[in-house]
């Protein structure tokens, strides 16, 4: 299980060495290092010249961002023609008249978004849900399966095993709750109920955003982002989102929450269906790739001995969830698992279903 304290320590550790500013687009230089083969953004900041590394999800917003197709900066970039590259973002860079928020953790540009981009960063949503469950979680009334950060998000995963139920003979779900928040533009602060199935760990996200918040703010000035001198109202606001963090958390991993999913995996239990069509069915809605819809149709082939009989949409709901187990890509992993409860609340057509 994860140590809470040690996970806070690290983000705050990391938060320690970050560096926010705004600029105008057309004080911005892109240039490539051939010595360690990587494009650098120049800036002014202050007057003063920096120069940063980029990420890979930076390099993406840059080009979103100026409306260059990513596909062909990634063509550029794997054929060797940096200077091209180059040429097409600095003359978009000196013709453009707009400010930009540029992120970066020790050197390295970490985002580059609008000015108007509300900086909520993890180490608060991290404190918000540590405040809310430590009486739990002191008293080992909880499990932290989960909480990790990618250059996109940063997700927790946490379950109260003593909120639970049986939904076929062995096959027992346990209630959660699954936080996930982007510093860096990749989407909004999200807090939703998480099941967890014990039979063989698959995680499904109930997809009832019980809390959403968007990264939307008003336009900023140019210069240095300072987190730490804020305005009475946005203090007021940041009180106001840390109190509706917490309560979303502890709501979710109530009896009553969980019961209401509970439910409707047993209607799912009970919905036989096609595997067939099925999967050719959530393969075009969720657009999954050909090796995801395979690996799914191998799962539900081999169901585990819980899971006995015709397949159901909960079988099909845990052959996506148990795909989503064996990728590496934390941001795909997560996204399957939302899938899943997304498939939860679908109605299935009936050239999939058996009538």
């Amino acid at each position: 299980m994860i140590n809470l304290s040690s996970f806070l320590t690290e983000i705050n550790e990391r938060k320690s060495n970050r560096l926010d500013f705004i600029a105008p687009v057309n004080t911005l230089n892109l240039d490539y290092d051939t010595a360690q083969g990587s494009y650098v953004l120049g800036a002014r900041i202050n007057d003063d010249p920096k120069q940063f590394n980029l990420n890979h999800s930076s390099k993406r917003q840059i080009c979103d961002k100026l409306g260059i197709p990513a596909k062909y900066f990634d063509y550029l970039e794997k054929y060797g023609h940096h200077d091209l590259a180059m040429d097409n973002i600095n003359y978009l860079f000196k013709h453009g008249d707009e400010n930009n928020t540029v992120r970066s953790v020790n050197g390295t540009v970490t985002a580059f978004l609008s000015d108007r981009y509300d900086v909520v960063d993890n180490d608060f949503i991290v404190g918000a849900v540590t405040e809310a469950i430590k009486d739990d979680y002191v008293n080992e009334n909880l499990n932290v399966i989960d909480a990790s950060e990618t250059d996109k998000k940063l997700y927790m995963k946490i379950t109260k095993p003593s909120v639970n139920a049986e939904i076929a003979k062995g096959d027992i779900v346990e209630a959660g709750v699954i936080i996930s928040n982007s510093e860096t533009g990749h989407g909004a602060i999200n807090v939703n109920p998480f099941i967890n199935r014990l039979i063989c760990l698959n995680g499904m996200t109930v997809n009832e955003a019980r809390f959403k918040a968007i990264h939307l703010g008003g336009a900023k000035e140019e210069g240095v982002i300072n987190h730490y001198l804020t305005d009475e109202t946005k203090k007021k606001k940041m009180e106001y989102l840390h109190a509706q963090i917490g309560d979303v958390v502890n709501g979710s991993l109530k009896q009553s929450v969980f019961q209401q999913s509970v439910d409707k995996i047993t209607d799912a239990s009970k919905e036989i269906i096609k595997p067939t069509e099925a999967i050719e069915i959530i393969t075009d809605k969720y657009q999954l790739s050909q090796d995801e819809s395979k690996s799914i149709y191998d799962s539900l082939a081999r169901r585990d001995a819980v899971d006995a009989g015709d397949p159901s949409r909960w079988s099909l709901i845990n052959a996506v969830t148990h795909t989503a187990k064996s990728i590496e890509d934390i941001d795909r992993k997560q996204e399957l698992e939302a899938i899943g409860g997304k498939i939860l609340a679908f109605v299935m057509p009936k050239q999939a279903r058996v009538l």
